[in-house]
This record gives structure tokens, C-alpha cells and sequence, in this order.
């Protein structure tokens, strides 16, 4: 089995792992129907068979006497994010978190309620680095 955390997701393969980690395990035809509204043409054989590389590449494991078989994530949902997030962060950034953060912001309305997530790990942050710098 290949290291997931070095092997990333397509864009396909991280639309069935949204399936899988929103559902805590599915089933290729559970799958394939969530899919299927997106992807008209698709058909669950190829879901199928989808499902079984990534077994391979380490992104999906099956559960053990289960019939259909269950498949559940074998690599955390913010484990990819943060891989996906440094990439996008070093290619298209420059590794400027700033950049990031600011072109994240002016690109999409931000809730109140985000907003407010957001001054709340600024405000860790900062402690984080008080307490560093003691």
C-alpha cells in the first residue's frame, strides 16, 4: 500500500472520499448514487473499480465481513485538506499564508459566524506565539 499523505486524490477520487467520510463509510452504490446527479454518465462499475485503486493507493479501506462491502476512509479528511492546502498555499502563493488568507476573503462572502471563527485562531495564534517567544 502506497503512503497516502504522498499520493493526493483527484478530483474524482476526492468527490467519492466526500461521499465516504460524510456518510462514515459507504458502499460503491451508495456512492455511485450520491454521485450520479454530477456525473450523469457515470456508471457504478466504474465507481466500483475507483473505489478498489484508491483502496490501493491507501485513500479507502474496506470493512472486514461486510456484504456489500463498506468501505471507509483510510486517511483523515483534514489530512488532505492541509496536504491540498500547503500545495495550493507553496504553488500559487509563494507560501505566503497572507496571500492566501486575503485572496480567500475577497473571493467569497465570509458569515459573521466565520468571521468570528477566524478572529478566534488569530487570537490562538498569537498566544501560541506570546507564549513561544517566553
Amino acid at each position: 500500500m502506497k503512503n497516502p499523505t504522498k499520493n493526493k486524490p483527484t478530483d474524482f477520487e476526492l468527490a467519492i472520499l466526500t461521499v465516504v467520510w460524510d456518510r462514515k463509510g459507504a458502499t460503491a452504490r451508495d456512492v455511485f448514487e450520491a454521485l450520479q446527479p454530477d456525473y450523469p454518465d457515470l456508471l457504478a462499475t466504474t465507481v466500483h473499480k475507483i473505489m478498489t485503486v484508491m483502496i490501493e493507493k491507501g485513500f479507502l479501506q474496506i470493512v472486514p465481513d461486510r456484504r456489500p462491502f463498506v468501505f471507509t476512509a483510510a486517511i483523515r479528511k483534514n489530512q488532505v485538506q492541509k496536504s491540498m492546502l500547503r500545495e495550493l498555499l507553496d504553488r500559487a502563493f509563494s507560501g505566503s499564508t497572507l496571500d492566501l488568507v486575503m485572496q480567500a476573503l475577497s473571493t467569497k462572502k465570509t458569515s459573521a459566524t466565520e468571521l468570528a471563527k477566524i478572529r478566534e485562531m488569530i487570537e490562538k495564534a498569537e498566544r501560541e506565539e506570546e507564549n513561544d517567544k517566553q
